[in-house]
């Protein structure tokens, strides 16, 4: 045994398995192994996670001790993950893990060979054996799999496990839920793809926080056709905490976040994209709230995103993130979509997500949210003490194709899963209901763009207009968006509180609340709430377009126009932003109902029309 080690052996293990583990402590220490077991290194007095840190830190072997229990326990995972860290190719120390029941091995711990320690007919006499012998004989150099050894990179990474760059720890405490040091509780991912010109911004702004000296980063060249992979190493040069992979091809965001997240051997990861900034708000605003996720058994927590608003288009996307990824998320107390870019996992839940993912981009983010809602899995939403920036599309054709090919696409590949229709309570309630807004009722508010656009599109076509094949189709669109509309709408609504109601199992006060969010969802562009009525009680003619019923067709605009910017600015004032921020932002309100308008109109509609094709053709 080298003398840098105090002990062979670590036990890690829950405490409800306490008396399976104490036999086999007392075996070892029988047969003259010093064994750091807790029930005889901890006195009365003792700061706990310090004397698990320093056992850890002076053993030579850790045997992880599998069950149901473990795998619940926060305790054991920690010490697992410290251990496997302080030797991640596992040259000196080596860790064993011992399986104490059926309960299916969990995260990176399925990457391991492991001894058996279930109740056999002939005893465990083989299976200690074989402990026995693992537990003195020294670790082997990195190389094929065996007992204890960790295969740590897939055949498409480029760079050999035997290179990577792997940090010293350092002692800093983490506070008393936990038993390891900073570099030993999180790793930030980061897949890059094409960012030569994003990469250098990116480590300087980890560096500007703190962050490279703190934790782990792991940066994934996904295949890029330019420099990329050049600048990541360039830029990483002489700091040991950033490890550099590159796959030989594209997998997409979600395939280069796979293969990271496979060679992660720390309890917690946090997801970033190459072009975004991460900034705590609050002086080790991470650390605490890993610690918060410990205590309250939380498996991820996403962050308040804000674009930067380089031009106006950001402005108005910047609006759009205020409202639908922060002021509407704390109203409706759901999680809305664990966006990519910064959240914070649970390394093996996350894994677990991942492991039954499609591998599919398009709403690749959605997707994760469904399946650890579907898993039950705790979501935290931090608005207060960290917040990401990301850039903003700088077109309008840039962003089109990002809402309309992407996120919206996206979007209905996943809520037309199995996972999403079969979601229950709050959750069940706003997913099922958005995509009976988002696919069923679209086409039905699409039929009142007729109806908007009257006065604009008769001022400019003429009075000729009327009496040509253009004004017979407009005519007759006209009479159906009034005949099937908001008749449509209605009906749709009325089966969204149905669904609201079996969701979350009678609750009135929460099925009240799903109503009132529908219904004025559904009427965003408000001409089926009041200006069917305006029209109605004026009982003139659909057909007479020529005539008094442009008067009430310029006041339906004017008042979807109004409807629009009163709701907006109802929800940026809701926003966490500052105040002198909702005042710089208020010229962009008045710019909103077109803007809104476009996504609701251009990006919903090819999204749906992509989706449909796909159901169709298959592709």
């Amino acid at each position: 045994m080298s003398e840098e080690f105090s002990f062979d052996v670590f036990l890690s293990h829950s405490s409800k398995d306490k008396t399976v583990v104490r036999t086999v402590a007392e075996q070892l220490r029988k047969d003259g192994l010093k064994v750091w077991f807790d029930e005889w290194m901890l006195k009365p007095g003792d700061n706990i996670p310090s004397k698990i840190e320093e056992g850890l830190e002076h053993s030579r072997v850790l045997v992880f001790c599998m069950s149901a229990n473990a795998f619940g326990s926060d305790w054991a995972q920690l010490e697992s993950y410290t251990f496997r860290f302080r030797d991640p190719l596992n040259k000196e120390r080596r860790l064993i893990p011992l399986r104490l029941d059926n309960t299916p091995i969990k995260g990176s711990l399925a990457q391991f060979l492991y001894i058996n320690w279930l109740p056999t007919p002939d005893g465990r006499q083989q299976e200690y054996v074989k402990l026995l012998e693992t537990c003195r004989s020294p670790a082997k150099p990195t190389g094929s799999q065996t007992l204890g050894e960790q295969t740590a990179f897939n055949e498409n990474t480029l760079i050999p496990a035997s290179t990577i760059k792997m940090p010293s720890t350092s002692d800093v405490d983490f506070g008393i839920q936990t038993t390891t040091t900073l570099r030993d509780t999180l790793t930030i991912l980061v897949p890059v793809y094409n960012e030569s010109s994003a990469i250098m911004n990116l480590v300087k702004a980890l560096k500007a926080e703190g962050l490279i000296e703190k934790y782990r980063v792991i940066l994934c060249d996904d295949g890029s056709t330019d420099n990329s992979f050049e600048i990541m190493q360039q830029c990483s040069k002489g700091i040991n905490s950033i490890t550099c992979i590159r796959n030989r091809f594209n997998e997409r965001k979600v395939g280069a976040i796979y293969k990271m997240a496979q060679i992660v051997n720390t309890p917690f990861l946090l997801t970033l994209d190459a072009d975004c900034i991460l900034a705590e708000l609050e002086d080790n605003a991470l650390e605490t709230l890993m610690q918060k996720m410990i205590q309250e058994s939380y498996t991820a927590t996403c962050f308040r995103i804000i674009p930067h608003d380089t031009n106006w288009l950001g402005r108005l996307q910047k609006l759009d993130y205020l409202i639908f990824a922060d002021s509407l998320r704390a109203i409706l107390g759901v999680p809305v979509c664990l966006i990519g870019q910064g959240v914070l996992w649970r390394t093996d839940s996350f894994l677990d997500v991942l492991a039954n993912h499609s591998g599919e981009f398009d709403g690749d983010d959605l997707e994760n949210t469904i399946i650890a809602l579907d898993k039950k899995m705790r979501i935290h939403w931090e608005r207060e003490t960290v917040l990401l920036y990301t850039n903003s599309k700088k077109t309008i054709i840039g962003l089109i194709r990002q809402r309309a090919l992407s996120w919206d696409f996206g979007m209905l590949r996943v809520l037309f899963g199995k996972r999403a229709l079969w979601l229950s309570g709050e959750s069940g309630a706003f997913y099922k209901n958005l995509l009976l807004m988002e696919f069923f009722a679209h086409p039905f508010r699409l039929i009142a763009i007729p109806v908007l656009l009257s006065v604009p599109l008769i001022q400019i076509m003429g009075p000729d207009f009327y009496y040509s094949a253009a004004g017979a189709v407009y005519r007759q669109s006209l009479a159906a968006s009034f005949k099937y509309g908001s008749l449509a709408i209605a009906s749709i609504w009325t089966i969204s509180i149905i669904n609201s109601f079996i969701c979350v199992r009678g609750r009135i006060v929460s099925t009240i609340k799903w109503a009132i969010f529908n219904v004025i969802y559904l009427s965003s562009p408000f001409v089926y709430v009041a200006y069917y009525r305006l029209v109605a009680i004026t009982q003139i003619n659909a057909f007479d377009i020529l005539g008094s019923t442009i008067h009430w067709f310029g006041l339906g605009l004017i008042l979807t126009y109004l409807w629009w910017t009163v709701l907006t600015f109802y929800l940026l004032m809701k926003s966490s932003v500052q105040r002198n921020a909702k005042v710089d932002m208020i010229w962009s309100v008045f710019l909103s109902p077109i803007y809104f308008f476009v996504l609701l109109v251009v990006c919903k509609t090819g999204g749906i029309i992509k989706y449909l094709l796909r159901v169709l053709v298959g592709r």
